[in-house]
C-alpha cells in the first residue's frame, strides 16, 4: 500500500464526467478515477471545508460515525477487479481497534477528507489505471480543466496513459 493524496479533481470536457487524480505522497506516479456528479461534489465540499445548510450524504455518515463514539482511520483502494476498483473504509476509536468496511473509492475519500483520514492505493493498482462508476468509458481526457502548470503537469501525465489499461471506481 501506498499512502496518496489528490492531485487533482476537474470535469474532463470529452465525456463531461469528473475525473479524481490520485497520485502517491512520495512520488509522481498516478491513478485517474472517473467519478459520479454527486460523489465529486462530496469530494470539492470535503476539500473546501464548506459547512453546507443541508448535509450531504457523506456528512450525514460521517456525523452518525462520529456520534457512535467511532471516527474513520484510514481508506484503503483495494483492489481493481472485472474493470472496478473497491475500496475499504476503517473505522475505530483507535487504531488498534479499526475494523474494516466495503466502499467504492469516491466514498470512502469523500469520508476520508471529512475525517483528515490517510488514503492508500495498493501498490499493484499504480500503472493500471481507471475509469467510472458514471459512465464506464474508457476515455482520456483531451484539454485540461485546470489550466495551471499542475493541472497541465497531471494532463500529460493522462495523455501518456493507456485507456484499455482504466478500471471502474
Amino acid at each position: 500500500m501506498f499512502r496518496v493524496e489528490i492531485a487533482s479533481l476537474s470535469l474532463d470536457p470529452s465525456i463531461r464526467q469528473p475525473v479524481l487524480i490520485l497520485k502517491k505522497c512520495d512520488g509522481d506516479e498516478a491513478v485517474p478515477l472517473v467519478i459520479g456528479h454527486l460523489e465529486a461534489a462530496g469530494i470539492a465540499a470535503a476539500i473546501r471545508k464548506e459547512n453546507l445548510e443541508s448535509p450531504m450524504t457523506h456528512d450525514l455518515f460521517a456525523s452518525f460515525i462520529r456520534e457512535t463514539g467511532y471516527r474513520m482511520i484510514r481508506a484503503e483502494v483495494t483492489s481493481l477487479k472485472e474493470g472496478r476498483f473497491s475500496a475499504k473504509i476503517f473505522l475505530g476509536s483507535d487504531g488498534s481497534d479499526a475494523f474494516p468496511m466495503d466502499s467504492r473509492p469516491s466514498d470512502a475519500i469523500a469520508l476520508a477528507l471529512r475525517f483528515e483520514a490517510p488514503i492508500f492505493m495498493a501498490a499493484r493498482l499504480f500503472g493500471q489505471g481507471g475509469v467510472g462508476e458514471a459512465t464506464g468509458k474508457a476515455e482520456m481526457i483531451t484539454e485540461a480543466a485546470d489550466t495551471s502548470e499542475e493541472g497541465k503537469k497531471w494532463l500529460r501525465v493522462l495523455e501518456k496513459m493507456d485507456p484499455e489499461h482504466f478500471g471502474h471506481a
